[in-house]
């Protein structure tokens, strides 16, 4: 009988855990993407999710190639003139 509620409390868990990531994909896209958001908002209701996440990642990499992401990146001239001799 543990075992059940052990599964039903991972099932939660898991439900949980979906619902909160599809909460923050939704919250990034609305706060960098607002096009993307009001598009995602007239999405289906059985795509929405989906779209969101696409959308999301699409940021986050859009974000990086920006230099906004993992860190500044240098240019290459900076590059190779800061190597070692």
């Amino acid at each position: 009988s543990s075992s059940s509620s052990s599964s039903s409390g991972d099932d939660d868990n898991a439900a949980n855990q979906i619902r909160n990531d599809h909460r923050h994909c939704v919250e990034l896209v609305q706060s960098r993407d607002l096009d993307g958001y009001l598009c995602g908002l007239l999405m289906p209701e059985q795509s929405r999710d989906a779209y969101f996440a696409i959308r999301a990642f699409n940021v986050e990499v859009a974000s990086v190639k920006d230099g906004g992401g993992l860190g500044r990146r240098r240019p290459r001239s900076e590059v190779s003139m800061s190597a070692p001799m």
